[in-house]
């Protein structure tokens, strides 16, 4: 095997995305938000998502701030089986294409850039009136803020859009070993819905692309590098920015944290892109919801729909 060969396969090739989506002038880190019991926020830490994946970015500033191990629980995950996979693959490439959304307004020549995500941290009762108000619905934390989250964006940043594509990582630590266990262990699954949704219609939407695997699709394809290399990565990209291709945005969910000793709380915000224009991060740390927000200024220049979104989610969230 050559030097080059060799190099070749030693490469992170889930982290290589992250570079070249920089190159389009996109800012890529994950945002992490050290705040008062309030939510008053007291120190803000970038994490570079080329090295790191939001649940090991998490993990590595937690051993700096000696409170490690909150939640990094060993699970275990059995793959779909070959009917499920091959469904997951079809619905991974019908989607893979560009895609396009009826944004109000977008400027499509305006880059991203480093920000200070917008943050609501709900109260220890805040947070177990909405748990109780979850499984009364039998859905998942995460199903029933994106249903809110979605009638919001719909209201606030868009025209009459049919189908929102909602990107939403999955933790594949269950599944997979890597080395080094910081690093990028994310895939996703994706989400459409449409106008006036259900909560138990996203709800069966999450358990669906679960169960036939979309995510592992996904992480095959994220891992397109190992075939295409650096340069067709380069030009994927290239092409998928030429065509103003965009999804509705993100929704991540780092679960359920805590530590004895802690005597404050934590927010997080995934990274945004002109492709992923809204990024919501949520996590709970010691019985705490944290809610970060941040919208791109190809729409939202100055973050003032990004405070607006912010504030019409939490209400939203805290009335249903």
């Amino acid at each position: 095997m050559t030097k080059y060969d060799d190099h070749h396969w030693k490469l992170d090739w889930v982290g290589e995305w992250f570079p070249i989506i920089r190159s389009f002038g996109e800012f890529t880190d994950i945002v992490y938000l050290k705040c008062s019991l309030s939510g008053e926020v007291e120190d803000v830490y970038y994490l570079d998502h080329g090295q790191y994946d939001g649940v090991g970015a998490f993990q590595a500033l937690l051993e700096r701030h000696q409170c490690a191990g909150a939640a990094y629980r060993p699970q275990t995950e059995v793959r779909p089986n070959l009917f499920w996979q091959c469904l997951g693959f079809i619905k991974y490439f019908l989607e893979s294409g560009a895609n396009s959304v009826n944004w109000k307004r977008r400027e499509h020549s305006v880059s991203g850039r480093k920000m200070v995500p917008r943050l609501s941290v709900l109260s220890v009762e805040q947070t177990k009136k909405l748990i109780e108000q979850v499984r009364s619905h039998n859905v998942t934390l995460t199903a029933f803020i994106l249903q809110c989250l979605d009638e919001c964006v719909r209201g606030l940043l868009q025209n009459e859009q049919k189908k929102n594509l909602w990107l939403i990582p999955v933790n594949m630590r269950a599944g997979l070993k890597r080395k080094n266990p910081y690093s990028n262990h994310a895939s996703y699954i994706s989400v459409g819905l449409n106008p006036r949704g259900e909560v138990a219609v996203v709800g069966e939407k999450l358990k669906f692309g679960l169960k036939i695997g979309y995510h592992w699709a996904a992480w095959w394809g994220i891992l397109l590098g190992r075939i295409v290399g650096l340069n067709g990565m380069h030009r994927l990209m290239k092409k998928y920015h030429d065509k103003k291709h965009s999804w509705t945005g993100t929704l991540s969910n780092l679960g359920v944290w805590s530590h004895p000793n802690s005597t404050h709380t934590w927010g997080f915000c995934p990274p945004l892109s002109k492709s992923h224009p809204v990024a919501v991060g949520l996590v709970t740390w010691n019985g705490q919801l944290s809610i970060a927000l941040q919208v791109h200024p190809s729409l939202d220049q100055d973050s003032t729909y990004a405070t607006q979104l912010l504030e019409t989610l939490t209400r939203a969230v805290l009335a249903c």
